[in-house]
């Protein structure tokens, strides 16, 4: 009788620490998640105060990903995904630098993608925006554009789960 209740804690305590692992897995990514979001949206809002250089544009091209989703009895659907790849040079007090963050918050379309690399095209100087503090964070277009709020969204939400 003892053997078969010790059996029977034993399932429940593997049952237990199964679902703690997993709680804990899931909590410690949504809890990056968050941080990530929320340390991306601080550097957007701070960018706009940021000083500016000179820099040169080394790299300017629409890149595109697809991504094939497998539907019911052998059919399948293909999506395409448009991003800007933009990358550029620029010297903050003798130190050459090299980026590819073009804005906070870049959540592009095919349209999109093809205006800013119009923008920026290989060659020509921009305008870089650098963190004074940390002068290897830079972007093109200070400011908070849109998509930033998905990271410490569903972080929060699971986080919360």
């Amino acid at each position: 009788m003892r053997r078969y209740i010790f059996r029977q804690y034993l399932k429940i305590a593997k049952k237990v620490l199964a679902i703690v692992l997993v709680s804990g897995v899931i909590t410690g990514l949504g809890l990056g998640a968050l941080l990530i979001g929320v340390s991306e949206i601080i550097d957007a809002h701070s960018s706009t105060g940021w000083p500016s250089t000179t820099g040169i544009v080394l790299r300017s091209q629409v890149l595109i990903s697809e991504h094939t989703t497998s539907r019911s009895n052998q059919t399948s659907q293909t999506d395409e995904f448009y991003s800007p790849d933009i990358a550029y040079r620029y010297v903050i007090n003798g130190d050459t630098y090299r980026n590819d963050n073009i804005r906070y918050g870049l959540a592009t379309n095919k349209p999109d993608a093809e205006e800013l690399v119009r923008q920026y095209p290989v060659g020509n100087t921009a305008e870089v925006f650098y963190d004074p503090d940390d002068p290897k964070k830079s972007v093109l277009q200070p400011g908070y554009f849109g998509g930033l709020a998905f990271f410490p969204i569903m972080g929060l939400i699971a986080t919360l789960f």
